[in-house]
């Protein structure tokens, strides 16, 4: 896996490949599909765009910064997870949900720029800022913690099922109960929303 770099540095370019879809993948991103436009308006308006050149680390794993949601406008991002590449984001493709809202407490995988990148940063600083003039959106977003909260506490609480739902598996009934404790530590936490897609028909990863 490419080592680790500085910081990503930023771009302030209005005419740059990309952006003009930024506004398209913000409001179709699932995290808002409950919010008004206004509201979203008022996200890009104080949304960051940064440039990542290639073999730049946009974060680390375990690492509980930056408490950011990123939108990838151009490029490609190559996903690693215990130094083990899991997948890729390239345009359209949108990271950090549940670090952003607080529900994940680090970063399960790393993120390195394959090539050169563009990006939107909203961070939960933003966030936080917009929420206080928009109390429809605040009341949405606390409901939407809270239950991911309880949903939290219960997985935390019934951590044995997974094993258990692991061994069911064909394919690891005969293997070692260290064998599935590694499987285990690189599974990767990802935030769903309601209607949001999981896979696409012919998606590599």
């Amino acid at each position: 896996m490419p080592s680790p770099a500085e910081e990503s540095e930023g771009l302030d370019r209005p005419n740059a490949p990309g952006l003009a879809g930024l506004e398209r993948t913000v409001h179709s991103s699932a995290i808002f599909h409950e919010c008004s436009y206004e509201f979203v308006e008022a996200i890009m308006l104080q949304i960051r765009k940064i440039l990542l050149h290639p073999g730049k680390v946009l974060v680390k794993e375990e690492d509980a910064a930056p408490r950011s949601m990123y939108f990838v406008l151009f490029g490609t991002l190559d996903i690693y997870r215990l130094d083990q590449k899991i997948g890729s984001l390239t345009s359209g493709g949108v990271l950090g949900e549940g670090v952003l809202l607080g529900i994940l407490d680090s970063w399960s995988y790393t993120v390195v720029a394959r090539d050169s990148c563009m990006l939107a940063e909203m961070t939960s600083g933003v966030l936080g800022e917009v929420l206080q003039e928009h109390p429809e959106e605040a009341e949405y977003f606390e409901a939407l913690l809270e239950y991911f909260a309880i949903r939290k506490e219960e997985l935390e609480e019934n951590s044995a099922h997974l094993r258990r739902s692991l061994r069911r598996m064909p394919c690891l009934r005969q293997v070692s109960e260290e064998f599935l404790q590694a499987i285990e530590k690189g599974l990767v936490h990802q935030l769903y929303f309601s209607e949001q897609s999981i896979l696409t028909e012919g998606q590599d990863s």
